[in-house]
């Protein structure tokens, strides 16, 4: 079984109640657990194109290109905006998308994924992400850094 941690950012605990972002968390916990060892971060879109979502909860899960270096994803939350169902039952992962984006970024140390959970946009998802992105990676970056330090110098954190 991958290990795995999760941190939540404080723009996200400032958007939303605590017992929803718990809920988030739980999710996205679930999400990671119920991927294939070999899909961390992220199913390749190859498998999201071929199967469904390991989590129904979660739609595509994208790497932004653009910023390959700060590794940050966004995924589509199910908002009941769009059917992730057709009458052959769910759609493949890769179909299911929505206005609704968890941004998220992560790094692996020995042999751990570290996930961050940036930001969250339920209206206008993508341009709210376009805007954003700058200091979302800005964000994804900090966060990498002082985590990376305090695993490297426990004593110092």
């Amino acid at each position: 079984m991958t290990k795995f941690f999760i941190d939540v950012s404080q723009e996200i605990y400032k958007k939303l109640e605590q017992p929803i972002v718990e809920i988030i968390v739980l999710e996205f916990i679930k999400y990671k657990e119920s991927s294939e060892r070999y899909e961390h971060p992220a199913p390749t879109i190859k498998s999201q194109q071929k199967k469904e979502s390991p989590y129904i909860e979660f739609g595509r899960d994208r790497y932004d290109i653009a910023h390959k270096s700060e590794d940050v994803q966004h995924i589509h939350l199910r908002d009941g905006t769009k059917s992730w169902e057709d009458e052959q039952g769910p759609l493949v992962q890769w179909n299911c998308t929505s206005d609704t984006h968890l941004i998220y970024s992560y790094f692996k140390h020995n042999g751990a994924y570290y996930y961050y959970l940036v930001e969250i946009y339920d209206d206008k998802a993508h341009l709210s992400y376009e805007k954003a992105k700058l200091e979302l990676f800005k964000e994804a970056k900090r966060y990498k850094e002082t985590k990376l330090n305090e695993l490297r110098n426990p004593k110092t954190a």
